[in-house]
């Protein structure tokens, strides 16, 4: 395994190993992805670890997990939205040729009437004597998918002695390792991979949130002041990650308390 950097905020934080403390750390480990399969339970291929984030979470963590469930269609089904759709066409065809008729009728009834006239007539006809008609198929309501959990949170990096150090230079980290990095005219290589997991004081694994593969989908850094040597002196810093892999049953064991380790190709 190479170098890996290590920010640490805060920095100065003493050292706990009291679970009953109120501090929740969250450790986030950056790996170079090297590869990924086109399916999504293949896994992925991803180089050593590079840098480790240790911050203190401020109060709230807000955690995303829903699913989506929609109409089953089948054969049947289809079928019977067809039917249902071509009889409504038909008492269309017929509402329009009746109106045209009554139409063409007063046209002959009318010869010096203007043919503007008479189209505009043969269509309010049509419209007066079309009614809508009512059709619904049902079908059964049917699970469909899944999205990724997502978990978002709030630090707080605060100035200890040398602001861009301090605050500006884990942010600067954090956003140029979610975004890709360009590498030929046409060929990129993508962001970095997170893992997250959260830590009761400095020690004490803690099953809140444990994810193997995580994007860094969005960093929202409010810089304040007062601001020391051009930089701030308090930045509250919200971080947003989404889960890489596919959403299951399987993918709460770890935060039920089972042991769970960071692989390449989880099942």
């Amino acid at each position: 395994m190479g170098d890996c950097k290590e920010y640490k905020r805060p920095s100065k934080a003493p050292h706990v190993t009291d679970e009953n403390s109120g501090i929740l750390w969250i450790w986030i480990d950056a790996y170079k992805l090297i590869s990924q399969s086109t399916l999504a339970r293949a896994g992925l291929e991803m180089g050593d670890l590079e840098y480790t984030f240790k911050f203190i979470v401020q109060n709230d963590i807000s955690e995303n997990i829903g699913h989506e469930w929609a109409s089953y269609e089948s054969i049947v089904s289809r079928l019977t939205q067809k039917g249902a759709d071509i009889g409504k066409t038909i008492r269309e065809i017929k509402n329009m040729v009746g109106a045209v008729s009554d139409s063409w009728m007063e046209k002959r009834l009318r010869s010096k009437k203007g043919i503007g006239d008479y189209l505009k007539n043969s269509i309010q006809n049509a419209a007066d004597k079309s009614v809508v008609a009512y059709h619904r198929v049902d079908t059964p309501l049917v699970y469909s998918n899944s999205p990724r959990r997502e978990y978002e949170f709030l630090v707080h990096l605060i100035d200890e002695g040398d602001p861009y150090q301090d605050i500006i230079k884990p942010v600067r980290e954090l956003e140029k390792l979610s975004s890709p990095e360009q590498d030929t005219w046409s060929k990129i290589n993508p962001p970095y991979v997170f893992s997250l997991k959260t830590r009761a004081g400095d020690s004490q694994e803690i099953p809140l949130i444990k994810i193997d593969f995580a994007a860094l989908t969005s960093i929202q850094p409010i810089y304040k002041g007062p601001f020391r040597k051009g930089f701030p002196t308090l930045c509250n810093l919200t971080l947003k990650f989404i889960d890489i892999q596919p959403l299951y049953r399987s993918s709460f064991d770890i935060m039920s308390g089972s042991e769970g380790t960071l692989t390449t190709n989880p099942e």
